[in-house]
């Protein structure tokens, strides 16, 4: 739950920020991450470094200096994280292609949007799985 209440807080403003102050490599770097994201999507251990990839790649484009200074408190979030998300990953490409192109298209409402649909679907997997655990 706590992960999920940071990632909420910091992730869709991060996108946001990347949208605005990417540089075309970095607009490009995020869809060409993506696009890995796809192809390995079949791969736990692939998609989940090609996942993790996306997100910090999001984060260095905002060019903020206290965003990145979280680097490595955002890293362990999602090293905690997503070892847990596998089974969702297939289901929330989709959410993460409208980000990669948001952020492509420097759509920042857009990039936002996008970010909080990606992250509703990992906390719903989630608690399904939670739910499923507990019973």
């Amino acid at each position: 739950m706590a992960f999920a209440e940071a990632r909420k807080i910091i992730e869709p403003g991060a996108a946001a920020l990347a949208a605005l102050r990417a540089t075309d490599l970095e607009r490009q770097a995020i869809l060409d991450i993506y696009r890995r994201m796809e192809r390995d999507q079949k791969d736990p251990i692939a998609a989940v470094a090609a996942d993790k990839a996306f997100h910090m790649s999001i984060l260095a484009a905002t060019h903020n200096p206290v965003l990145q200074s979280l680097r490595q408190a955002i890293e362990s979030i999602l090293d905690a994280v997503f070892p847990h998300t596998v089974g969702a990953f297939a289901a929330n490409l989709e959410n993460h292609a409208a980000v990669a192109e948001a952020i492509a298209a420097g759509d920042s409402i857009a990039a936002r949007h996008a970010m909080e649909a990606v992250l509703d679907q990992t906390s719903g997997f989630l608690g399904h799985a939670r739910e499923r655990a507990a019973s």
